[in-house]
């Protein structure tokens, strides 16, 4: 997904990834993409996402919230080079 800023708060910081979703718990995680390999076995390298998201009808564009303190921690600790790099921009 290539969204320039957020719809938001209109921050450049974006990172792209996948919802896992755990239907036994009834609770929704975010992987970052661009974080190193062998970390993202662990299941710090995965985003709770906070209950409530919402989708756009127009452009199918779902967002969803989390902590991010917790995100920008996850970057730091298992992101690639490349995408530490993004995020001090």
């Amino acid at each position: 997904m290539d969204i320039p800023m957020c719809p938001f708060c209109g921050g450049k910081r974006l990172v792209d990834g996948k919802l896992v979703g755990h239907a036994a718990f009834r609770r929704a995680q975010f992987k970052p993409r661009g974080l190193r390999f062998k970390l993202t076995l662990t299941t710090s390298a995965y985003l709770e996402i906070e209950h409530e998201a919402c989708v756009c009808i127009d452009c199918g564009t779902v967002i969803g919230t989390t902590n991010p303190q917790v995100a920008q921690d996850c970057i730091e600790r298992l992101g690639t080079d490349e995408l530490r790099d993004r995020m001090e921009s």
